[in-house]
C-alpha cells in the first residue's frame, strides 16, 4: 500500500494549461477524422454511398433484429432470473440485463451479416463480402473512437487532479485545510480503540474512487508511510484524512463522491478534523442514480445513496441495504 500523504504538493500552473486543448482534439479526431479516413482508405468519395447504405443498414440491424433476439432472450431469462432469486436471494447481478445485452449486440450482429446483402459499390473492402467488410470497418472505427473518448476523459481526470491540490495549499483558510492546526504531540499512546466517524470525499472515475493523492481499491484503507515508523506520523502530514463535519467537506473531480468513514487505529485530532491509520467506508452519496449503481457493484459492502447528503433519496445500493 502506497503512503496516504496530504502534504502541501503544488502543481506547475502551465501543465494543465497545455493538456486542457487535448480532449476536445481527441473528440475531434473520433467524430470527423476516423470516418474521413474510411471513406478516403475504401474509396474516396465513390465510396460515400456505400457507407451511407451501410449505416443505414447498422441502424435497422440494431433495433429489428435486436429488438426481435431481445424479446426471445427475455422470454427465456426471465423465468430462470425469478426462479434464481427465489432460491438465492443475496446474489446481485442481474441476469436478465446482462442476458438482454447479450442477446441485442448477437441479434443486431446476425441480421447486419445476412439481412440484405450490401450494394455493389467500388469499395475496398478486408474481405469478399461487403456486408462482412463492412461490418469489420465499422467495429474497428467505433473500437478506435471509443478508445479516443477514453484517453479524453482520462486525461481531464488528471487535469482535475492536479488543479484540486492547488485549491488545498492555500494557506489561512479554514475550508483549504480541514485539519487545521496541529495539536501538541502527547507522552502517551494515542491508539484509538473506539472507532471514530467523519467525513471525506473521492473521485469516482466509474471503476474506482480516488483520493487526492491515491486510489481507494476497496472500502477499508490502511495508511502506510515510508517516511514514518507508524502512519501517522505526528510531526508529517501522512494518514487518512477526514473532517469532522460534512460541511467541511471539499468536493473535487468530475463525478465527486463524499462519504461517512469509521476511522480507528492510531488517530490524530486536529483542530477540524482527523488523520489515522485506518478507516472503513460505511456511507457514500453521489448525485447521480448511474454511478450510485455502478459504486454499489464496486463497494458492495457500503451503503451507497442516490443524491448528496442533504437531499439524498431513500434508494440505496449495494450489498447490505
Amino acid at each position: 500500500m502506497t503512503a496516504v500523504n496530504m502534504a502541501p504538493h503544488r502543481v506547475g500552473a502551465g501543465e494543465p494549461d497545455r493538456l486542457v486543448l487535448l480532449p476536445p482534439t481527441l473528440h475531434a479526431i473520433a467524430i470527423l477524422g476516423i470516418p474521413v479516413a474510411v471513406v478516403s482508405a475504401t474509396g474516396g468519395t465513390d465510396a460515400i454511398g456505400f457507407w451511407v447504405e451501410a449505416l443505414f443498414h447498422l441502424i435497422v440491424a440494431f433495433t429489428l433484429g435486436a429488438a426481435m433476439f431481445a424479446l426471445v432472450g427475455y422470454l427465456i431469462l426471465a423465468p430462470i432470473n425469478r426462479l434464481r432469486r427465489r432460491f438465492r436471494p443475496s446474489k446481485n447481478d442481474d441476469l436478465v440485463t446482462y442476458g438482454l445485452v447479450s442477446m441485442f449486440l448477437l441479434g443486431g450482429t446476425i441480421y447486419f451479416l445476412t439481412e440484405p446483402t450490401l450494394g455493389s459499390f467500388q469499395v475496398d473492402l478486408p474481405t469478399g463480402s461487403p456486408n462482412t467488410g463492412a461490418f469489420l470497418v465499422i467495429v474497428g472505427s467505433a473500437g478506435m473512437g471509443w478508445a479516443l473518448f477514453r484517453s479524453a476523459s482520462a486525461i481531464r481526470r488528471r487535469i482535475g487532479r492536479q488543479r484540486s491540490p492547488q485549491i488545498l495549499t492555500s494557506q489561512g483558510s479554514r475550508s483549504s485545510r480541514p485539519w487545521g492546526v496541529s495539536p501538541e504531540e502527547p507522552n502517551d499512546e494515542f491508539w484509538s480503540a473506539d472507532v471514530v466517524v467523519a467525513w471525506r470525499s473521492w473521485a469516482w472515475d466509474g471503476r474506482s474512487l480516488h483520493g487526492f493523492r491515491v486510489a481507494w481499491k476497496d472500502s477499508t484503507f490502511v495508511a502506510v508511510c515510508e517516511g514514518c515508523r507508524r502512519s501517522p506520523g505526528w510531526d508529517h502530514a501522512c494518514g487518512i484524512y477526514a473532517t469532522r463535519d460534512r460541511e467541511d467537506v471539499e468536493l473535487f473531480g468530475q463525478v465527486p463522491v463524499i462519504g461517512r468513514v469509521e476511522m480507528w487505529g492510531d488517530v490524530v485530532e486536529h483542530e477540524f478534523g482527523y488523520r489515522s491509520s485506518h478507516a472503513r467506508i460505511t456511507d457514500m452519496w453521489v448525485d447521480s442514480p448511474v454511478h450510485a449503481r455502478r459504486l454499489g457493484r464496486s463497494y458492495p459492502d457500503v451503503r451507497v445513496w442516490e443524491g448528496m447528503p442533504v437531499k439524498s433519496r431513500e434508494v440505496c445500493h449495494g450489498e447490505h441495504r
